[in-house]
């Protein structure tokens, strides 16, 4: 699966389960709620945690504005 694919999955995952995640209802993700939640999505599909250093970069290439959340 190349990176656009997989972006676009992961985005179409996030949409069916935003609110299970978006825990203070805030309307956006947090670095600890995307943190849960690509921990979850991951082992959903049998794929070990991200490291510290691929989740950030996850996390800053969804966080499209930098203002640290996703939206």
């Amino acid at each position: 699966m190349n990176s656009v694919k997989s972006d676009s999955y992961i985005k179409e995952q996030v949409d069916k389960v935003w609110y299970y995640y978006d825990v203070d209802g805030s309307n956006y993700l947090d670095k600890v709620e995307t943190q849960n939640f690509l921990k979850n999505f991951l082992k959903e599909h049998g794929m070990p945690p991200p490291t510290l250093a691929t989740f950030n970069k996850f996390f800053y290439e969804h966080d499209i504005n930098g203002d640290g959340v996703i939206s």
